[in-house]
């Protein structure tokens, strides 16, 4: 499996966020990260490596920077159990509270959607805008004549 960053790359990339102690843990993450940017620049064009790898050091460092940011964004997000699973461990929220006649409600569809898109496998904006930035994620089929 391609793996695009190391944990000690992932750890200087995401020095201000919590990121798991257990390098086994943070390993699988990466591991993870990768294949969903594999995944997602699955049409992109470039030049690899035999052991395909990106051969370009600016695709090669998108592709890294990219796997570091996902890395970090389910990191922050509190999901590095969770996102193994498709969500299936995450614990309830709590959307709503009443005590004495007084009620408040919290509005949570912003971080719900943000949470699903990485359980889903989706790409954390980041790592979309870094891999943008290098053309990798605007690939159609085409026909070359």
């Amino acid at each position: 499996m391609l793996v695009y960053a190391t944990p000690t790359q992932v750890r200087e990339y995401a020095h201000a966020v919590e990121l798991p102690e257990d390098d086994q843990v943070l390993v699988r993450l990466i591991r993870m990260a990768s294949a969903t940017i594999r995944n997602a620049t699955r049409r992109a064009i470039y030049d690899t490596t035999p052991a395909g790898l990106p051969k370009d050091n600016d695709v090669e460092e998108a592709f890294r920077n990219a796997t570091c940011a996902q890395v970090a964004a389910i990191c922050t997000a509190g999901l590095e159990s969770e996102v193994f699973t498709g969500g299936v461990t995450q614990p309830a929220v709590v959307r709503s509270s009443s005590i004495n006649g007084g009620s408040v409600t919290y509005d949570t569809s912003s971080a719900d959607d943000a949470r699903a898109l990485l359980l889903g496998g989706g790409l954390c904006p980041e790592a979309t805008t870094l891999l943008d930035a290098e053309g990798l994620l605007r690939g159609l089929p085409a026909i070359y004549y």
